[in-house]
């Protein structure tokens, strides 16, 4: 139930970034995101990959495990090196690590294995 709320919340601040982002006025918050398309795509991405975090339900397959893990990995890759070239700002950084660090526990799933076979055990 945790693990919804904060992939939630997360969306939300992903949403709000993706939208401030689309908006040319140069207020605050504006001057923390970077307006680029590159970075709209990628928080098009993350969008994508937090709402299917949301409406699938674990036990997952493991080679949808696999996809959510190595998309998590590369977005905690990628965030860190495209804001020490200046290519991306704070704001985004911490949103992207955000979402790697959610999926990549989400990918992981503590304890799936055992309900698997427990399940596998039973229907047999």
């Amino acid at each position: 139930m945790f693990k919804k709320f904060y992939c939630g919340i997360i969306t939300l601040i992903a949403f709000v970034t993706l939208i401030t982002s689309l908006d040319k006025w140069e207020n605050g918050i504006n001057l923390l995101i970077t307006s680029t398309t590159t970075a709209d795509i990628l928080r098009l991405g993350v969008l994508l990959l937090m709402a299917i975090l949301i409406v699938t339900r674990p036990p997952r397959s493991s080679i949808f495990r696999a996809l959510i893990f190595s998309s998590a990995i590369g977005l905690l890759l990628i965030a860190p090196s495209l804001l020490f070239t200046y290519s991306l700002s704070v704001i985004d950084t911490l949103v992207f690590v955000m979402v790697g660090v959610v999926s990549l526990i989400d990918a992981l799933e503590p304890g799936s294995e055992q309900r698997i076979i427990l399940n596998s055990r039973v229907a047999a």
